[in-house]
């Protein structure tokens, strides 16, 4: 009996091969890869390392269970890593905000010591703890003697710093930004999205994640603003005012650390300039809901929306 990966995957693959089929003409039961556009057959769902794998539109970390169909080199190669990326991210951006820990090592004249550590408000000490089973355990004791040397104000003093185990590459976690907005565009709009050519440098960007493509400019809408509009942990947005672009949205959850609430603004279909800045303040425009039944063309179509949004009073 088939899992329930297999199962999803196998509806996945038919619900797009009848979308491309619809999109291109003919009977085809093939699947594009939305991201490198290689050909797939139906078989390639199966198997002990399908060649067809299930794609998180909101990485699993961050509280998603919203899934596409992606080819295993570019899910679990590319998508896998540029997740990490995105998570050490936040992970560092919460600790310095004094939620949960970051990792890292201790280091000066008493040798190298494991330990996490976050923020704490101003003029307060930052919480430290080492973590033994990552030193020395003879490391430990020159740190201990160190801290035990009495010094004239009461405190001890040794010289040190942290090294944090923070992989700073922000080109790549807009590459993991930019790769969930592709996938949800994807999961909404289909081959129309997919094959549309302005839309090439999004791809070129999560395939070359070490490159500057793309502004990397993203929203942070305010989490009272997604608890009244957003109906799921991911949306996207035809906005016309204060000027037309295209925001999918995406409600981040983790199990550890700080929610957040992330637009990445793509062009709209009239303008194939990327959009320079963030949109600040009010805007107005069409909030497009995923149905998850198969498509049967009743799903809203991508130009259709657009046009929706432009004859908008």
């Amino acid at each position: 009996m088939a899992g329930k990966g297999v199962r999803l995957r196998e509806k996945l693959f038919d619900d797009y091969a009848e979308r491309l089929a619809r999109q291109i003409g003919g009977g085809t039961r093939t699947f594009v890869c939305p991201i490198c556009q290689e050909k797939f057959a139906k078989n390639d769902v199966y198997g002990e390392n399908p060649r067809l794998t299930l794609a998180h539109v909101i990485p699993e970390a961050l509280g998603g269970t919203f899934c596409t169909l992606a080819c295993a080199g570019c899910n679990n190669n590319i998508g896998c890593e540029l997740e990490a990326y995105l998570l050490d991210r936040f992970r560092a951006e919460d600790a310095m905000r004094g939620v949960g820990t970051i990792g890292g090592r201790l280091v000066g004249d008493f040798g190298s010591v494991g330990v996490e550590f976050r923020s704490a408000p101003s003029g307060e000490p930052w919480p430290l703890f080492i973590i033994e089973k990552q030193t020395n355990l003879a490391v430990i004791r020159e740190l201990e003697t160190a801290l035990d040397v009495p010094v004239e104000s009461g405190t001890a003093m040794i010289k040190s710093s942290i090294k944090p185990y923070f992989r700073h590459r922000p080109s790549r976690v807009s590459a993991a930004l930019y790769q969930s907005a592709f996938l949800a565009m994807f999961a909404y709009f289909g081959y129309e999205f997919a094959f549309d050519t302005r839309y090439a440098k999004l791809r070129d960007q999560i395939q070359k994640p070490d490159e500057t493509i793309l502004p990397g400019v993203f929203d942070q809408p305010p989490e009272a603003w997604a608890n009244e509009v957003l109906p799921e942990p991911h949306s996207v947005m035809m906005v016309k005012r204060p000027y037309s672009y295209i925001l999918p949205v995406f409600r981040l959850r983790p199990k550890v650390g700080l929610s957040r609430v992330i637009g990445v603004p793509l062009p709209g279909l009239d303008d194939p300039v990327w959009p320079p800045v963030r949109p600040r303040g009010k805007v107005d425009g069409v909030l497009v809901r995923f149905r998850p039944a198969k498509d049967d063309g009743s799903r809203p179509r991508l130009a259709a929306v657009w046009e929706q949004v432009k004859h908008m009073p």
